[in-house]
C-alpha cells in the first residue's frame, strides 16, 4: 500500500536538520512503526519555506511543499486577520497526489488545508482529529477575559501586531475553513469521547474510528521514581506553552494560594515557557506578581531526554488548560506512573478517570487545583496507588503494537469498501 500523509511536521526528517527538535516526537515513532511493516511504503508531505525537491531518509519518502513567508503578506495578513493561501497551496498538494499517486492518503490534523484536498482526489482519505479549532475558539479567553487580555499585552507585540486577540481573530478564519474540512470529511479517527462528540454535529456524515496515539520513544523505557514523595517539600511539573487557552495564570493563582498556607513548601516548574513569552509577561502584569513569590521557575523548551528526570523527581504533574483534546504531555505523564492533578477539558476525562487515575478539577479553578495538590501531598499512598494505575491504563493504552496494527487494517478496510 501506498500510503501519503499530510503533516504538520517533518516526523524524522526533523531530526537530519535538528537532532534537538522537541515537537512531533509521538509522529515520528508512528512513522517507524509504519515502515517496519512490508505492506506500507510511506510518503509524507509538509509544507516548508524554501522550494525544495522531494528526498528520502530511512524508508520514508518525504515531500516539502513551499509556503512563502514573505514578510509584507504576513503584516497583510495579521493586520485583517487573514491566515490562509488556500489558493496559492492547494495545486501544489495536488501535485504531490499526482507525482506519488498513493492507494490512501491520511490528513493528520483539521488545522490546516490539507482536508481540502478531500474535495479534488479519488483515492480514499483518513483525517486524524487532533485539535479542533471551533471548540477552541469557545475557550480562548477562558482563563484571562479578552478586554484584560488586550490591557496588559506588551508593547512589542502590539507593534508586531502578534497580540492575542489578532490569534484570535486568526483562529476564527481557520475555524470556518475547519467547518468546510469536516463537513467533507468521510472517515475520521479520534480517541477521545469529546472528539465523537464534536465531530458528530460538525462531520454529520462522517466514519468515526477510534485509534489512539503512540507516545515519544523516550518514555516507553522511564518511569516515575514513587519514593520521591518522602521529601517535605511539594515538587510540582507543569508542560505547557505560549498559548493563552493553556492556562498559565491558574498556575499561578494556584501556586499564590499554596503559598498562602501554612507548612506547605513547594516548587512548581514549567517545561516549555520562559520570561520572554508573551502570556507569561502578560499575566504577570495582570496578576501583579513575581514568579519568585510564588516559587515558580520556567525552564524552556526542551527535549524529552532533558525534562523526563525532572518529571521523575517531581511529586505531581498538573495540567491547567481550559482546552484539550487527549494532551500528549498528561498521557506521557500517566505512563510514566505520576500523581496528576488535571482539569476538566475538552476529552482529558477519556484519557484519566477521576478519583481513580488522578484527581480532575475544573478548568480555571485555581482553588480546586490547589486543594487537589494538598490533597494528592497529604494522602501519598492513596497518590502513589492512583498513579499506579494511570500508568497501567497508559501502557495499554499507548502500546505501539496495538496502535500501529488498528492503523493498518483500517487502511485496509478502507481501500476495499
Amino acid at each position: 500500500m501506498k500510503i501519503l500523509w499530510f503533516t504538520n511536521t517533518p516526523c524524522s526528517l526533523s531530526r537530519k536538520y535538528n537532532p534537538n527538535i522537541v515537537s512531533g516526537g509521538w509522529m515520528e515513532a508512528l512513522e517507524n512503526k509504519l515502515n517496519i511493516s512490508k505492506d506500507i511504503e510511506l510518503f509524507i508531505a509538509f509544507y516548508d519555506n524554501k522550494s525544495s525537491n522531494h528526498v528520502k531518509f530511512g524508508n520514508t519518502e518525504y515531500y516539502p511543499v513551499l509556503r512563502e513567508r514573505h514578510y509584507l503578506r504576513e503584516i497583510i495578513k495579521r493586520i485583517f486577520a487573514y491566515s490562509n493561501d488556500d489558493n496559492v497551496e492547494l495545486p501544489r498538494l495536488l501535485k504531490v497526489v499526482e507525482e506519488v499517486k498513493p492507494d490512501l492518503i491520511h490528513i493528520h490534523g483539521t488545522e490546516d488545508n490539507f482536508g481540502l484536498l478531500q474535495r479534488y482526489v479519488n483515492q480514499p482519505v483518513v483525517v486524524s482529529i487532533q485539535g479542533i479549532i471551533n471548540p477552541l475558539n469557545e475557550k480562548f479567553f477562558a482563563g484571562i477575559p479578552r478586554e484584560t487580555a488586550k490591557k496588559y499585552e506588551t508593547l512589542i507585540s502590539k507593534v508586531l501586531l502578534r497580540t492575542q486577540n489578532k490569534s484570535f481573530a486568526q483562529f476564527k478564519s481557520i475555524a470556518e475553513r475547519e467547518l468546510e474540512i469536516l463537513s467533507v470529511s468521510k472517515n475520521l479517527i479520534g480517541r477521545t469521547d469529546w472528539d465523537f462528540k464534536v465531530t458528530s454535529v460538525l462531520s454529520q456524515n462522517r466514519k468515526y474510528f477510534h485509534i489512539d496515539e503512540l507516545l515519544r520513544n523516550e518514555f516507553y523505557s522511564q518511569k516515575w521514581i514513587s519514593d520521591c514523595f518522602t521529601s517535605e517539600e511539594i515538587r510540582i511539573i507543569t508542560v505547557s506553552s505560549n498559548n493563552i487557552y493553556k492556562g498559565f495564570e491558574t498556575i499561578v493563582k494556584a501556586a499564590l494560594i499554596l503559598s498562602k498556607l501554612k507548612n506547605c513548601k513547594f516548587s512548581w516548574q514549567i517545561v516549555g515557557l520562559t520570561e520572554n513569552d508573551s502570556i507569561v509577561k502578560m499575566t504577570l502584569s495582570w496578576l501583579k506578581i513575581n514568579l519568585d513569590k510564588v516559587n515558580i521557575k520556567l525552564l524552556g523548551k526542551m527535549t524529552p531526554d532533558k525534562f523526563i528526570p525532572i518529571m521523575q523527581e517531581s511529586n505531581i504533574f498538573c495540567q491547567t488548560s481550559h482546552i484539550e483534546n487527549s494532551s500528549n504531555s498528561l498521557c506521557e505523564a500517566m505512563y510514566l506512573g505520576m500523581p496528576i492533578v488535571a482539569t476538566y477539558a475538552g476529552g482529558t476525562d477519556s484519557m484519566l478517570e477521576n478519583n481513580k487515575e488522578g484527581l480532575l478539577v475544573q478548568n480555571g479553578d485555581p482553588f480546586a487545583v490547589a486543594g487537589a495538590i494538598v490533597e494528592l501531598k497529604t494522602n501519598a499512598n492513596r497518590a502513589i496507588e492512583m498513579a499506579a494505575n494511570a500508568r497501567t491504563r497508559a501502557v495499554k493504552r499507548h502500546d505501539p503494537e496495538k496502535i500501529t496494527t488498528e492503523l493498518i487494517d483500517l487502511y485496509k478496510n478502507l481501500l476495499i469498501e
